[in-house]
């Protein structure tokens, strides 16, 4: 077997060591906004937009956990949880009014940044890796103009391009580039320490590099980190 397929083959195993834990907690996330933006959709109806807006800046603040889940669309074929928090802020305004144009502004920046991940990760499902690195660059770059715009509009912390740097350390794994992937791995862990993904990730690192009790410490994060959503999904409900 080539070098590069039993590489990309020996990650991907790993990787799926941890998947089913980041899923349950992928999935555990996106009940609890979906149902948050339920909620403001009806405080909207009921013209108290101000709690509504409360509610979807909450939604915002937190899209970084999410990963992948909040990045894309749904099943149904919805736009990502994010991008829709942003567009039902523009129901909080009247149409032309500043900041309904601002919220629609950016969505915008977020539906680049998404559409950056999904070139970005289908280039790297087909070997693309040098293409993958373009567009996982671009939307890092992107995830940034979104988190700046953001702070300026809501005067707070925004989701910062957290899934960016997690699978520009899987093209730089993947290329061989194992110094590049830690590194990347690390910045994500930065900027949010409870990023499931990321440490799902720099656990497969770990191990394709012959460091078992390191990954498994990663593998353990995970873990700890889904056990915590599910005791607040038993505590609280789907409170965001």
């Amino acid at each position: 077997m080539p070098v590069e397929i039993a590489l990309v083959t020996s990650i991907r195993r790993r990787i799926l060591k941890c998947y089913s834990d980041i899923s349950e907690l992928d999935s555990l996330r996106r009940r609890k906004a979906t149902a948050a933006l339920e909620r403001a959709k009806r405080l909207i109806v009921l013209g108290r937009k101000r709690e509504a807006l409360a509610i979807l800046l909450e939604v915002v603040s937190q899209a970084h956990r999410n990963g992948l889940g909040w990045m894309f669309s749904d099943a149904s074929g919805k736009a990502p949880l994010h991008v829709r928090a942003w567009e039902m802020m523009m129901a909080c305004f009247e149409d032309g009014e500043k900041e309904s144009e601002a919220a629609k502004a950016i969505a915008g920046l977020a539906v680049n940044e998404a559409k950056h991940l999904n070139e970005g990760i289908a280039s790297l499902k087909s070997g693309q890796y040098a293409k993958a690195g373009v567009e996982l660059y671009a939307a890092e770059r992107a995830g940034l103009d979104y988190a700046a715009a953001v702070r300026k509009v809501a005067g707070k912390s925004a989701r910062k391009p957290v899934t960016a740097l997690i699978y520009l350390g899987y093209a730089h794994a993947l290329a061989k580039d194992f110094a590049g992937a830690a590194k990347k791995f690390d910045d994500a862990l930065r900027l949010d320490p409870e990023n499931a993904e990321a440490w799902g990730g720099k656990g497969s690192l770990l191990e394709v590099l012959g460091k078992p009790a390191e990954a498994e410490r990663c593998y353990g994060r995970v873990r700890a980190i889904l056990e915590g959503e599910r005791r607040k999904a038993r505590d609280g409900g789907d409170a965001i």
